[in-house]
């Protein structure tokens, strides 16, 4: 638990809740062809990424900018999410002489500098009452 603990912190992951998963919208964007749903597509096996991208849309929202490392399409050009498809090219933007990827590596920096404490206890709250 410790050493899952440190890596935890390290990261600075964090958990998204399904309660704010927006299920009209998922609808919405199901009936109407949208992403992640497409019109070629097997709309039906969709739902997991459209349940994960409304968490994202809402999180993002209120906390942005939010980065993520996903070869799924289905996750790039939304506001305020920026997708890397390995950790390479995240790695590569971060190390990049380009003025907006240093603005807003320095944004995430500071934004998970702020956060890191409520994330880390927050973290170890579900997992102590998850895992025990």
């Amino acid at each position: 638990m410790a050493i899952f603990q440190k890596y935890l912190a390290d990261t600075k992951a964090f958990i998204l809740h399904t309660e704010t998963i927006d299920v009209k919208s998922v609808i919405s964007d199901y009936f109407n062809a949208k992403k992640p749903f497409g019109e070629t597509k097997d709309k039906k096996s969709e739902f997991p990424d459209a349940f994960n991208l409304s968490m994202l849309r809402k999180y993002a929202f209120h906390n942005p900018p939010v980065i993520i490392v996903s070869d799924d399409g289905d996750f790039s050009d939304e506001e305020n999410i920026y997708c890397f498809k390995t950790l390479k090219e995240l790695l590569d933007a971060i190390n990049s002489q380009d003025e907006l990827t240093r603005e807003l590596t320095h944004n995430v920096k500071d934004y998970l500098k702020g956060k890191h404490q409520v994330i880390f206890d927050k973290i170890h709250e579900i997992l102590t009452n998850y895992m025990f």
